[in-house]
């Protein structure tokens, strides 16, 4: 056995997928002093706009969901308290 510290990391396609998938297990170990790493793929930007606009629909603005779900991840991240966030901002394919 080893005497480096653990480290918990999840991968997630999507901003908020941290939150609907792993978040739980996330937060605990964040909790017990792990190191908690979330890497998300994608930047979001056609997931549903504000007032539930689709992608495809008039009013979309994917360039301005991607940066509304960048600053929810990131408030993810303080609430679970994730140590480390690296984003690949691939753009969204749905």
């Amino acid at each position: 056995m080893t005497d480096r510290p653990l480290t918990l990391m999840a991968v997630h396609a999507h901003p908020d997928d941290e939150a609907t998938g792993t978040g739980g297990v996330l937060a605990r170990y964040a909790a017990e002093g792990i190191r908690t790493v979330l890497v998300t793929c994608t930047d979001g930007g056609c997931g549903d706009g504000p007032g539930g606009v689709k992608p495809g629909e008039p009013g979309h603005d994917p360039a301005a969901v991607a940066s509304m779900r960048r600053r929810e991840l990131e408030a993810s991240c303080d609430v679970l308290g994730i140590s480390d966030l690296e984003t690949l901002d691939y753009a969204d394919s749905g």
